[in-house]
């Protein structure tokens, strides 16, 4: 699934929840992954929100600016959180 970058607050919570019932509805994939930097803490809030499943932190995934970055990982499943994201 492609990333979502640069979507007003008001519309995010719209865009992750239109893209998964896509890929469950129309594109028949059984598991989504969200994904981003752990330090991001209104993703990490809005995905909580948006109903997403389990969280991983992969620990110094990227350097950027000479500093390692963890990035949380999160997993949609279709028979559980995806139908609860659709809602």
């Amino acid at each position: 699934m492609c990333g979502i970058t640069g979507i007003p607050k008001s519309y995010g919570t719209d865009a992750v929840r239109t893209r998964l019932r896509f890929a469950q509805n129309d594109a028949d994939l059984h598991t989504g992954w969200l994904r981003t930097f752990a330090n991001n803490y209104a993703a990490l809030r809005f995905y909580d929100k948006a109903g997403s499943g389990s969280c991983r932190v992969l620990r110094e995934y990227a350097v950027i600016d000479g500093e390692w970055l963890d990035i949380a990982v999160f997993q949609v499943v279709a028979d559980g959180e995806l139908r609860r994201m659709r809602s």
